[in-house]
């Protein structure tokens, strides 16, 4: 009798720890998007408030704060300047159109967008015998948050 539930229990036991792993990555993946979300609210934030005489400067400035932000984090793999973007929105009128091109010094924007283009999260990294290094590779989820903000200048 001692068998049969010991084979129960094995039988049980393989569903419920799939089942964690799943839950622990997908939790891992929701964290990794909060902070690369945070990341570009910050960004945003910078780059709304900056000079349009200098704002060169300014894109540059909100990239750094997105990869510094990001990064302090510890994010797995860690975030690159080549993974952030950044757009401006300089349709007339009252509201935005949100027809975003690359922006240039000396004109004001309406909106200013700020986005992760390209980062890749690898599933199954904590989980044994899956992952990048294990027998088993479940692939990577691309991550791509953005912030769009008015310009306040």
């Amino acid at each position: 009798m001692r068998g049969a539930i010991a084979v129960e229990f094995a039988l049980v036991l393989i569903p419920l720890l799939l089942i964690l792993s799943g839950i622990v990555e997908f939790g891992r993946a929701m964290w990794h998007a909060n902070v690369l979300t945070k990341a570009t609210r910050d960004g945003a934030r910078v780059i709304s408030a900056w000079d349009p005489s200098d704002l060169a400067n300014g894109l540059q400035e909100s990239r750094d704060r997105v990869v510094a932000t990001a990064n302090a984090s510890r994010l797995s793999p860690p975030l690159s300047l080549a993974d952030v973007a950044v757009d401006c929105d300089y349709s007339a009128g009252p509201t935005p159109a949100f027809s975003f091109t690359t922006c240039s010094d000396s004109l004001a924007p309406v909106s200013v967008r700020l986005r992760i283009i390209r980062y890749q999260f690898p599933l199954g990294q904590w989980v044994p015998f899956i992952g990048n290094e294990g027998l088993i590779s479940l692939g990577t989820v691309n991550l791509t948050p953005s912030t769009t903000m008015p310009y306040m200048r």
